[in-house]
C-alpha cells in the first residue's frame, strides 16, 4: 500500500480518543489533533501510511517503544523535566498513602507500586543515555522549556513552548468581597505539595482557604485538612475563568521538578487572568513565571506563609503581580504560537 503523502501520526500514552476530555500533556496533545484537522492536515493515531510520527512523552519508554522505527520525519515531545532525586518520588508515594482512597482502582497498592518503581528508573535514567537516545532516533526532539533543553543538550532538539487558549483564560471582573481567597487548583497529588498547601493554609487567618482539585475522590478529604473546617474542598470547575478570578492568591508549592509538566498549565492559566501567583523557588518555574511570580523555598511552610501573608497585606502588590502575569503569559505562551509552531516543524522535516 503507497504510503500517503503528509499524514501525521500523533502518538502518546493514554491518547486514542482525541474528542474525549484530556487534562495534562494530553489535553495538549488533543488540541494539536484537532488544530491539524482544522488545517486540513491528515492526521491519524494509527501508525499505518503516516509520513510523520510524532512521539508524545513525560518520559522516555514512548521513545524506547519507537525507536526502531526509521528515523527519518520522526519528531519527540518531552512534557516533563525527567529529573529529580529517586527518594523525592518515594518520599511522594509514603505520604500519599497517608490520604488515598483505596477504594479507587488507581489507588490500589499494586498500581501506586508499579507508578512509584516506573518513574524512579525514569529518574535514575542517565542524563548522558537520553540525549543519545534522542539524537539516535528521532529527527528532531521538541523540549517544554530551555531547562530542559539545556540540561539534555540534544543537538537535534529545540524549544516549542506549552501554550494555553488565551481566550479562555482572561481577568473576570473582581466582585466585592469581604476577605481574600486563597486558593490552590490542580490534582490532590503529594508531589504537587497538597499536604503542604493546606499547612500553609492552616496558619493563615481571617481569609478564605479553597482547594479546587480535578479528583476530589483519590484522597479523603477528612485525612487531608484533619478537623480544620476552614478550608473548603471542592471538585472540577465548569468555568475555569471564573474559578481563578475567584481566587486572589494562588498557592502551588511543588515539591521537586518532576512535580508538573515542564510549564505547569495551572501556573499559565492562572498568570493569564491575573492571578498573584506564589510558587517553589525551583528553575524551571523560576523560568515560566520570571519576576510576575513570588516564589519560595520548596518544602518550606514557613517561607510560604510568610510570602502569602505579605500578598494579603498589599493589594497593590497583588495587582501588580497580576499586570505582570497577563502580559507575560500573553507574550510567551499564546497556544496559537505554539500551534503554528508544529506546523511549521512538520512542513520543515516533510520536505
Amino acid at each position: 500500500m503507497a504510503k500517503e503523502r503528509g499524514k501525521v501520526c500523533i502518538v502518546a500514552p493514554s491518547f486514542d480518543e482525541p474528542n474525549k476530555k484530556h487534562e495534562g500533556r494530553t489535553k495538549m496533545i488533543a488540541r494539536l489533533y484537532r488544530f491539524l484537522q482544522e488545517s486540513g492536515i491528515p492526521v491519524s493515531t494509527n501508525l499505518e501510511n503516516c509520513s510523520i510520527i510524532h512521539i508524545n512523552s513525560s518520559g522516555i519508554f514512548e521513545l524506547i517503544k519507537y525507536s526502531k522505527l526509521p528515523q527519518e520525519r520522526k519528531i519527540y515531545s518531552l512534557y516533563s523535566n525527567l529529573k529529580t532525586n529517586p527518594l523525592n518520588v518515594l518520599r511522594d508515594t509514603l505520604d500519599f498513602l497517608r490520604i488515598r482512597n483505596p477504594e479507587i482502582r488507581e489507588n490500589s497498592l499494586k498500581n501506586i507500586i508499579i507508578r512509584t518503581a516506573l518513574t524512579m528508573a525514569v529518574c535514575s535514567t542517565p542524563t548522558a543515555f537520553i540525549r543519545s537516545l534522542v539524537e539516535k532516533t528521532v529527527s528532531v526532539a521538541v523540549f517544554s522549556n530551555r531547562y530542559t533543553a539545556r540540561r539534555i543538550g540534544a543537538r537535534n532538539g529545540r524549544v516549542i513552548r506549552i501554550g494555553i487558549d488565551l481566550r479562555k483564560f482572561q481577568e473576570c471582573p473582581k466582585k466585592r468581597k469581604r476577605s481574600i481567597t486563597i486558593g490552590y487548583v490542580g490534582h490532590p497529588s503529594t508531589s504537587k505539595g497538597i499536604l503542604e498547601v493546606v499547612e500553609i493554609m492552616k496558619k493563615l487567618k481571617g481569609v478564605r482557604k479553597v482547594l479546587f482539585l480535578s479528583n476530589p475522590a483519590r484522597i479523603k478529604a477528612e485525612k487531608l485538612t484533619g478537623t480544620d473546617g476552614d478550608i473548603e474542598v471542592k471538585g472540577p470547575q465548569e468555568d475555569l475563568k471564573a474559578m481563578y478570578s475567584s481566587i486572589d492568591v494562588l498557592i502551588l508549592p511543588y515539591r521537586h521538578e518532576l512535580s508538573s509538566i515542564a510549564t505547569p498549565l495551572v501556573l499559565l492559566e492562572a498568570m493569564a487572568c491575573g492571578v498573584a501567583v506564589v510558587t517553589s523557588s525551583i528553575e524551571h518555574l523560576k523560568e515560566a513565571g520570571e519576576d510576575a511570580v513570588l516564589y519560595a523555598e520548596p518544602g518550606n511552610v514557613a517561607d510560604f506563609v510568610k510570602k502569602v501573608q505579605y500578598l494579603i497585606e498589599n493589594p497593590k502588590v497583588r495587582k501588580k503581580l497580576g499586570r505582570r502575569a497577563k502580559h507575560l503569559v500573553r507574550k510567551n505562551y499564546d497556544e496559537r504560537t505554539m500551534l503554528q509552531s508544529y506546523l511549521n516543524l512538520y512542513e520543515e522535516i516533510g520536505d
